[in-house]
């Protein structure tokens, strides 16, 4: 068997993108679809994500 081959792609939002379209959201929502945890501030960095495991 093969094991199925992932990559990662870390984004760093602006806090202004907060207000345009509601981007940062959507980005964190997922972050949180692909590895179950929250981020709840951006930038969302992989240190965040290490935090909460």
């Amino acid at each position: 068997m093969f094991a199925p081959v992932t990559s990662a792609i870390l984004v760093s939002l602006m806090p202004l993108m907060l207000a345009h379209g509601g981007a940062a959201a959507a980005i964190g929502n997922a972050v949180y679809n692909a590895t179950g945890i929250r981020v709840r501030n951006v930038p969302i960095t992989l240190d965040k994500l290490i935090e909460h495991l």
